[in-house]
């Protein structure tokens, strides 16, 4: 006797909005925007150092604010989970 089995429903509780989850989500989203301007920052500063054995003040500047950015954005993240 074979028993049959149906197929279970997908669970969506990622996409419920105002949940927990979607506030994680959300955070993540933000983080790796935040990591994306951080990549395209830094490798901007290692191509002034290529280029002048040294990085722009500004883009110096640019990228530790965003290092920054990203340890608050993780800490809230690790912290909110």
């Amino acid at each position: 006797m074979k028993t049959e089995r149906k197929a279970a429903s997908p669970e969506n509780k990622a996409l419920t909005p105002g949940g927990k989850n979607h506030q994680l989500n959300s955070a993540v989203d933000e983080f790796m925007h935040s990591f994306d301007s951080f990549k395209q920052a830094n490798d901007e500063r290692l191509g002034q150092i290529e280029k002048r054995m040294s990085a722009d003040v500004i883009t110096v500047e640019k990228v530790d604010r965003i290092n920054a950015a990203l340890d608050t954005q993780n800490n809230f993240s690790t912290n909110s989970v």
